[in-house]
């Protein structure tokens, strides 16, 4: 029996071995198959196994020195699995309150079979959020020259996967940044699970690298001065009271996309100080628009574009206010080249010896998609400056200037004891009621006819009697000097003018010189950084007057002054009288004036009057009897 049973043992035996091996081998096959499953579980939740990410986030087109905080809006999340969603969430930054509600988050998301979609709409709110958030980013920092791509932007290495919201802070005023979608997209592997979710899919396909939509705001002011010899300063000129000048201000209006924006503003505020807005068929208020760099064209008010107040012509200020359905029109495709033309007239009294007046502009825009309050401004500013002789200096008593003073002296040429003493320091003999003419043409037959004639005859006269006028002087620059002696003389362009004594105060004899009056005015550069009302700082460049001189000559003696100006922190200037030259050089009176004499005593009349001839006609009269008589005599003794 154990013959007949050991070969089947042995073959049971070999059998049981076999099977043990067998087992052996499912056990090693199951143990690799669990294996790759658990290798495949993981590389479903764990994007970064079979998929590769973008290698960096680029955002170019920036100004070195601008910040840039990146927000991640979708995240990858390794928790989340595909059968019944995706592994795609929305950042808790972008979800609650207020913010983005669950019917969208379900819909950036998607589902298993159908990818999720990000909405005009969506992406304007989701950029609103972003402008909205104080507390750092995923990423920041500051824009700068970048080699590959060659730029100057900001570049992120390895990022995290997922949407990001980049927003500009920019360095330079003026300019402005649409919110930017950048993406560190999961790519579809070429091998492995090739039906992963994509960020590429699920958000428009959005790119790893983005150019800046930037908008530079700028605003020039310049000025056209029609009867000034140096056409080229279009910033500041010196100007008549009354005169008329023409302003031009160009600038740009930034590109106000309606899937960033909602409600933007646009306003030009023009503040005239001094002047007086003129619109009439001559002086339009003219507004023309195009594409940067294209040809303006004129742009009619409305409801649809823009609106004025410029019909006012009482208003000192201009203010142009575009509608939001014209920034945010669809016609409008890109920032728009703005320019503004207008007229105002010199108004000031000029009652000062220098009387500035000046003419700024600020530009005030939408700057920030998530608050349509947030503004960002732009000023610029032009100067005009008007003279006066013997005026105080801008209303202060602390110095006058007295380049005129109406003296008398007796026979032998030396001033009266009778004196005034001036806060300057001039003592002099002021001499009241004497009568000047200012004309702007040394003509000697128009001088010739004003001789004799008082101020009041004087303004009396035509335009064409060669005397100057301005709005100050509207019946002719006629004066009287005053019981000080001074002649207050209003209201100058820069220039030559000349002065005409025409009736002396009774016992005296009237001056019989031709003064030329001569006023220059040299500007200067000046950069201002002034705080606008929400604590916006704008820096902005201008020409200010520097200093002016006047020069007086009587034809044989010249006196010359020159004023400097010096400006305070808040713009008001003084003038101080710089240096000033003695009006004869045997003058031994410190004074700073130039001095018209009149001599004591009485003037003959001129030709045309009774004159002399009276005297002539007596004279002989005399001779004639005393002539007869003389013969009478001879004749008498005679006989």
């Amino acid at each position: 029996m154990d013959g007949e049973h050991s070969p089947q043992g042995e073959n049971n035996k070999g059998k049981g071995v076999l099977d043990l091996k067998q087992f052996k081998k499912i056990i090693a096959l199951a143990m690799a198959l669990v294996m790759v499953l658990c290798m495949s579980a993981v590389a479903l939740a764990d994007g970064t196994n079979n998929l590769v990410v973008d290698g960096s986030l680029v955002i170019g087109g920036l100004d070195a020195g601008d910040t840039v905080k990146l927000y991640r809006v979708i995240d990858w999340d390794n928790g989340a699995t595909n059968g019944t969603g995706n592994g795609w969430v929305v950042n808790s930054r972008f979800t609650g309150e207020g913010k983005l509600s669950a019917e969208e988050v379900s819909t950036i998301i998607g589902t298993a079979t159908t990818p999720g979609a990000i909405s005009s709409t969506v992406a304007l709110k989701i950029k609103g959020i972003a402008a909205g958030i104080t507390g750092d980013g995923d990423y920041q920092g500051t824009a700068a020259a970048i080699t590959e791509p060659s730029c100057t932007g900001i570049k992120i290495t390895t990022p995290t996967a997922g949407l990001y919201v980049a927003i500009v802070t920019p360095v330079k005023p003026g300019t402005v940044y649409n919110p930017i979608f950048v993406a560190a997209d999961y790519q579809q592997p070429t091998t492995g699970n090739t039906n992963e979710w994509q960020v590429v899919n699920l958000v428009k396909s959005y790119s790893n690298a983005a150019l800046a939509k930037k908008e530079q705001v700028t605003v020039t002011k310049e000025l056209t001065d029609s009867d000034t010899a140096d056409a080229s300063n279009k910033l500041a000129t010196n100007v008549d009271v009354g005169e008329v000048l023409k302003f031009t201000v160009t600038t740009i209006i930034p590109y106000f996309d309606a899937t960033d924006w909602t409600d933007p503003s646009y306003k030009f505020t023009d503040t005239l100080t001094g002047l007086k807005l003129v619109v009439d068929t001559d002086h339009p208020i003219t507004v023309k628009t195009c594409d940067v760099g294209g040809t303006l064209a004129p742009l009619t008010a409305g409801d649809s574009t823009y609106t004025t107040n410029g019909a006012k012509t009482d208003d000192i200020s201009l203010v142009i206010d575009f509608a939001k359905a014209y920034l945010l029109s669809t016609t409008v495709t890109e920032a728009q080249d703005l320019e503004v033309t207008y007229y105002a007239k010199i108004s000031d009294t000029a009652a000062k010896n220098v009387n500035p007046t000046d003419n700024s502009v600020v530009i005030e825009y939408t700057n920030n998609p998530a608050d349509e309050s947030s503004k960002g401004k732009l000023k610029d500013r032009t100067n005009q400056y008007s003279f006066s002789l013997d005026a105080d200096v801008f209303g202060q008593e602390d110095y006058e200037s007295s380049e005129i003073i109406k003296i008398g002296v007796d026979k032998n040429g030396s001033i009266l004891t009778t004196t005034q003493t001036y806060n300057n320091g001039t003592t002099t003999s002021p001499l009241q009621g004497a009568s000047f003419a200012l004309l702007t043409t040394n003509n000697t037959d128009k001088i010739d006819a004003l001789i004799g004639k008082t101020e009041a005859e004087l303004k009396a006269l035509g335009a064409d009697s060669g005397i100057y006028r301005n709005d100050q002087n509207p019946s002719g620059a006629a004066f009287t000097s005053t019981a000080s002696g001074k002649m207050n003389i209003k209201g100058l362009d820069a220039g030559t003018y000349y002065l005409v004594e025409t009736k002396a105060p009774d016992g005296y004899i009237r001056d019989t010189n031709v003064y030329t009056i001569t006023i220059n005015a040299s500007y200067k550069d000046e950069t201002v950084n002034e705080t606008l009302p929400g604590n916006i700082p704008v820096t902005y460049t201008t020409k200010i007057l520097d200093y002016y001189t006047v020069a007086i000559s009587d034809g044989t003696n010249t006196q010359n002054s020159r004023y400097d100006m010096t400006y305070g922190t808040e713009g008001v200037a003084k003038v101080t009288l710089a240096t000033s030259s003695k009006h004869t050089a045997t003058n031994t009176i410190a004074d700073n004036s130039t001095l018209i004499s009149n001599t004591q005593g009485v003037e003959l009349p001129s030709t045309g009057g009774i004159g002399t001839t009276i005297f002539y006609v007596v004279g002989a009269v005399l001779m004639l009897g005393a002539a007869a008589i003389m013969v009478a005599r001879r004749k008498a003794e005679q006989e």
